[in-house]
């Protein structure tokens, strides 16, 4: 073998200047991506795995388990539907606590409603009155033309007996 035989062909020969300043530009991209996927990684594992991590350590779970507790039912005075629930789930409450908000709106319809039959109640009041003074002047009158008319029916009665007296006497 020759030694032309041995050596590249020229399209595949390496100058060693041209290429030198090349790798170090790889292998300086390389660093920098590698950092890069490095701090990244730091931040993913910061924000994400450990919070999952420290709930998981902190949160008991088991499918065998039961709770013994005391339960009570609670039924409402009132119905309506429920704007808002004050408490959660498994919350402690006491006599009196407000466990829901309901939505006020139906009962203020409701109020309306019966404000204005107390009113048209009040206003009827006043005339069933005016009607009750009305009969009771009217009463007084008849009452009034009545004793009158007795005066009358006695004056004349009065006249009546004079008379009669004037002619038994004559």
């Amino acid at each position: 073998m020759s030694d032309e035989s041995k050596s590249a062909p020229p399209d595949q020969q390496v100058s060693s200047p041209k290429w030198a300043g090349s790798d170090k530009g790889k292998a300086s991209k390389k660093r920098r991506l590698r950092t890069v996927l490095i701090v990244i990684g730091a931040i993913t594992f910061a924000f994400v795995i450990i919070p999952k991590a420290f709930h998981a350590w902190h949160t008991v779970l088991t499918d065998d388990a039961y709770v013994n507790s005391y339960v009570t039912f609670v039924a409402p005075r009132v119905s309506g539907q429920v704007a808002r629930v004050l408490i959660d789930n498994n919350n402690r409450v006491k006599k009196g606590d407000v466990l829901v908000e309901l939505d006020p709106e139906p009962y203020r319809v409701r109020v309306s409603i019966k404000q204005a039959a107390v009113d048209s109640a009040q206003a009827e009041l006043v005339v069933a009155q005016a009607n009750v003074r009305s009969e009771i002047g009217q009463a007084r009158g008849l009452r009034f033309k009545l004793q009158h008319a007795i005066e009358n029916v006695d004056n004349q009665v009065a006249q009546i007996r004079a008379r009669v007296a004037t002619w038994g006497t004559g």
